[in-house]
């Protein structure tokens, strides 16, 4: 299901999806990133500042080693990963519950959840901590049962592992480690915390050589992230003014803020994430039904299962303070660890709801509530029909909503138990999924379009395919990372001799002299300086890019000829 038409949707390939599949089509054809780096720690993003950690280049570059360059090819190395994320959280709430029933429950929670289906369909390595993350979980539960120390070698192999998997497992890795710290000390197991440290420590020795080489790193990661300031101000600042600096009443309460609205109901049950590469905005990062399991599993993880239920609940408690830090709201992709412990903590409410006896009557609450909603329908029916003529369509739902309440307090009463609720909310997940699932092979491709860059990809095939007749092809660099675009579809296609025609120019000292008649000139489809050329005659295009052949559709790239 993961992996189902990843070329069609999302539509395009975002830029960061570029950078990954540029990154690992180079390890795996020469051994060496784009800088010519043989075998690097950390990638750094075309010479600029930005350097990302290389557990999800090296993978894609693995992957790439079977499978030829293509947009599917570059996004199932994410797919493996999210299906990775779905098998541990099986073993974990297998070890939790000690249920094969309640494992599979909590596997097809997170595979429906949907959040981690589209992060687990991009080449982004949003979901890469969250193997590593679940390791440390599952192997911390083994530990409290069997004590073996190599449980906790294991775990902490996982979190030095999982600080190169993305800049919030390299924030939650240390967190977890001084967690684990805590617990084997409440356990008397001090004399484990030193080998704690060691596993944690031994992958990570391995980048200490880079970052010698290359000292900027560290600096630059934490610059793009605002963990310091790197401007002519904040530089003049050594390390503990600058955390006094950033440590104000505002700053503080902006954090808490940010802190507090990754735990919004809204958010989390409703709309999701703040931009369309990572929500489709139809639907939360988890849907509806797993509220109530949620809640209550937090609830009795804090009082029912000690250790077990502190260790989810601190993954689920933590997984937002790395985003929160950051000046943007609802951006669930940073704090995608969130997403398996909060599907296994409710998983562990349903458990418990499932063999919770009744402890008092609620028909009475129950016929009331139902009357209350069959009342209001009947209402606003009659409401909307005298004053438009017609019934409105929320009528029926909310009568149907009615009987369904009813129907739950009857059928509560006679099993005298909670399980009818809990069978009605997971009864419920695959058919809230569908629609969801409609929806993002549907109408999120085109609304998300420009999220993901536009039609670059139709534009380059049309260079591509027009280029036998052209002596140059030049593309204005105003387009968004044009470079690595081209540089990709040339891998792809296997048309890199074109780099050799190719000329990139700034759309706003473009030279007509420099041009040579016949070249193909590739710019953007609101472009004033070549459409302006193109009225004067000097340029004559020959296809408008756009996602639909449909005339309502606005042209996003120009392929013109001198």
């Amino acid at each position: 299901m993961y992996g189902y038409r990843l070329e069609y949707s999302p539509i395009h390939l975002h830029y960061d999806e570029i950078f990954f599949g540029l990154q690992g089509h180079a390890i795996q054809t020469t051994g060496r990133d784009l800088n010519g780096l043989r075998l690097p720690v950390y990638f750094q993003l075309d010479s600029t500042a930005n350097w990302y950690q290389p557990i999800a280049v090296y993978w894609t570059a693995l992957v790439l080693s079977v499978a030829p360059l293509s947009d599917a090819a570059i996004r199932f190395p994410t797919v493996l990963v999210g299906t990775l994320n779905v098998v541990l959280t099986f073993y974990l709430a297998r070890a939790l519950l000690q249920s094969l029933a309640w494992a599979t429950v909590a596997a097809v929670l997170l595979m429906l959840t949907p959040a981690h289906f589209i992060h687990s369909r991009v080449a982004m390595d949003y979901v890469y901590p969250l193997p590593f993350l679940l390791g440390w979980a599952l192997w911390m539960v083994r530990f409290l049962d069997s004590r073996a120390t190599r449980d906790v070698l294991i775990a902490c192999s996982c979190l030095g592992l999982a600080f190169f998997s993305y800049i919030a497992g390299t924030a939650l890795a240390p967190m977890y480690l001084l967690f684990t710290a805590a617990l084997l000390a409440s356990l008397n197991a001090c004399r484990l915390v030193q080998a704690a440290i060691g596993a944690f420590a031994l992958p990570i020795i391995a980048a200490l050589g880079f970052i010698a080489l290359y000292p900027d790193v560290v600096p630059h990661l934490m610059d793009k992230y605002g963990l310091i300031d790197s401007s002519a101000a904040g530089s003049s600042l050594d390390p503990l003014q600058r955390l006094r600096s950033s440590l104000t009443g505002y700053a503080v309460s902006d954090f808490m803020n940010r802190y507090w609205s990754f735990y919004s109901p809204g958010y989390l049950f409703v709309t999701g994430g703040s931009n369309l590469t990572n929500s489709t905005r139809a639907a939360g990062v988890f849907l509806p039904p797993l509220a109530l399991l949620l809640l209550v599993g937090v609830v009795r993880s804090a009082s029912e299962w000690r250790r077990r239920g502190a260790i989810l609940l601190f993954g689920f408690c933590t997984a937002a303070l790395p985003a929160a830090l950051l000046p943007d709201y609802y951006a669930v992709d940073r704090e995608m660890a969130k997403v398996p412990f909060a599907v296994v903590i409710a998983t562990m409410g349903a458990a418990w709801l499932w063999r919770t006896p009744l402890a008092r009557p609620v028909g009475a609450i129950v016929k009331v509530a139902a009357a209350v909603a069959a009342l209001v329908a009947l209402g606003y029916g009659t409401v909307t029909l005298a004053a438009r003529g017609e019934l409105s369509g929320s009528t029926p739902l909310l009568l149907v909503a009615a009987v369904a309440v009813f129907a739950l307090g009857v059928a509560i009463e006679r099993r005298r138990d909670w399980s009818p609720v809990v069978a009605i909310s997971l009864v419920l997940v695959p058919f809230m999924f569908v629609p969801f699932h409609a929806d993002y092979f549907d109408g999120y491709r085109l609304r998300a379009s420009g999220w993901f860059g536009g039609n670059i990809r139709g534009a380059l095939e049309d260079v591509i395919a027009r280029e036998a007749t052209a002596p140059e092809i030049h593309i204005n660099t105003d387009i968004p990372y044009i470079r690595s675009y081209w540089k990709f579809y040339q891998a792809v296609y296997q048309r890199e001799d074109l780099a050799e025609k190719t000329r990139f120019f700034d759309g706003r000292t473009i030279d007509l002299g420099t041009i040579r008649p016949g070249s193909l000139v590739l710019a953007a489809g609101d472009d004033p300086v070549t459409k302006g050329l193109a009225v004067q005659g000097e340029l004559t295009p020959l296809s408008a890019i756009k996602d639909r052949a449909d005339e309502s559709d606005p042209v996003q790239f120009v392929v013109y000829r001198r």
